[in-house]
């Protein structure tokens, strides 16, 4: 099985997905010349009250849709290169607890020892997640490096999981509804993410000979 085996594969691998997250910014970005390159009639001040308001509530249908569309990929994008480290990370399982090689399996062999053991799926939350890759990726591949996941960007981009987890798991309509400000915080942790994929990168040591 050819396994990637350093971060710089792992982009390239997942090139695809960081594009998505940059054209899903680009369409909130132009939300307004894409509306009325749809919709001409918008900008036509004669334009009945009626009509305008029904265009006003489509275009505020646009606007949340990006910005959920925005949030799902920025999370789908992360999740994928946290899979891959870890499938980075099995390769140098010698150096790794018990413990850390079912996390990164993402299962757990369960059953009493005299029965076939089963496979059960094992998570850890979001957060958890991010956390624990940092920190198993600095042990394997780096030599003293730690990445400060005390300061207020790791507390945005806790916040940002929160908004996420709103909108995939909405119990109100007003759940789906995200804020300017909610969207820049997910932008800041996405970009705070990636600031700190490639400082593991810049740290890693060479463990391939």
């Amino acid at each position: 099985m050819n396994e990637i085996e350093k971060l710089d594969q792992l982009i390239d691998m997942l090139g695809a997905s960081i594009s998505d997250v940059e054209s899903c910014k680009e369409d909130i970005k132009h939300l307004d010349e894409d509306f009325l390159q749809r919709y001409p009639d918008y900008s036509n001040p004669n334009l009945s009250s009626d009509w305008k308001k029904m265009l006003d509530n489509i275009k505020s249908d646009y606007l949340y849709f990006r910005r959920r569309n925005y949030v799902k990929t920025v999370f789908s994008s992360i999740e994928g290169i946290l899979f891959a480290m870890k499938r980075i990370l099995l390769i140098h399982s010698d150096k790794l607890s018990d413990e850390e090689i079912i996390n990164l399996q993402e299962y757990k062999l369960v059953g009493p020892p005299e029965h076939k053991l089963k496979k059960k799926i094992h998570f850890l939350k979001t957060d958890e997640n991010v956390k624990f890759v940092i920190r198993t990726y600095e042990k394997a591949k780096t030599t003293g490096f730690t990445t400060n996941l005390k300061e207020d960007d790791w507390e945005k981009f806790r916040l940002s999981i929160e908004i996420r987890n709103r909108i995939t798991h909405p119990k109100h309509s007003s759940d789906l509804l995200i804020s300017e400000d909610e969207i820049e915080t997910v932008m800041q942790a996405h970009d705070w993410f990636f600031k700190v994929f490639n400082d593991l990168q810049k740290n890693e040591i060479n463990l391939f000979g």
